[in-house]
């Protein structure tokens, strides 16, 4: 079975409001726990009980979480629905980046 790293370090945006150029910091563990809670992201009770288990290692790690490939496709298809979904919307400059780091996750033994 496959391992991959997602990055759990926090990042970055910066946009341009009213009162200037500004930049909020994104805690990339509280988010994906959060997204990985959303109702209706699961099919069936077994997928809730894996992602409530992605939820606690998530907390539990520090900078980097391997998961496994199950685990990282679970992560996938949980964006999917929320990419696609009317209520939560997953996009824009917010999310960019945790999108990249969620689909492009890689092993780390394929890490340049």
């Amino acid at each position: 079975m496959n391992i991959y790293e997602l990055n759990l370090k926090n990042y970055g945006y910066e946009f341009k409001d009213k009162k200037g150029t500004r930049t909020i910091t994104v805690d990339v563990k509280d988010e994906l726990s959060m997204l990985l809670r959303v109702a209706g992201v699961y099919d069936n009770g077994i997928e809730i009980c894996d992602g409530a288990d992605i939820v606690k290692q998530i907390k539990a790690a520090k900078n980097s979480l391997e998961v496994s490939e199950v685990e990282l496709n679970l992560i996938k298809k949980v964006f999917d629905k929320l990419i696609k979904n009317d209520g939560v919307k997953l996009g824009g400059l917010r999310y960019e980046e945790l999108i990249l780091r969620v689909f492009r996750a890689v092993a780390p033994e394929k890490k340049k």
